[in-house]
């Protein structure tokens, strides 16, 4: 799999076709990816962004204006890294697939 950073090109994103299932188990946020066999740990942003892609795709702006970085605690440029660096984590996971425009 090859994975490009979200802020070299304009990526949207989507989450994977594979079975996602999200619990929440003594005040943390897990996710089993069902294709790997793997449960993940998901911070806030992250849980987040499952969230906001479960609704549909978008692109990194998208993302950002769903995310609150007050509430998060986060300065927004921080966040907008961040933000990059978890997509293309998620995307490393199989749990997330970025595309780019033809």
């Amino acid at each position: 799999m090859t994975v490009l950073s979200s802020t070299s090109v304009q990526r949207r994103w989507r989450l994977s076709s594979a079975p996602l299932l999200e619990v929440e188990w003594d005040g943390e946020r897990l996710l089993y990816h069902g294709a790997s066999g793997e449960t993940h740990f998901l911070n806030a942003t992250g849980a987040l962004v499952v969230e906001r892609l479960r609704e549909g795709d978008a692109d990194l702006d998208e993302l950002l204006a769903a995310l609150d970085p007050e509430s998060l605690g986060v300065a927004p440029d921080v966040l907008r890294d961040q933000l990059d660096a978890l997509l293309t984590r998620l995307d490393e996971l199989g749990i997330v697939i970025g595309t780019t425009a033809a």
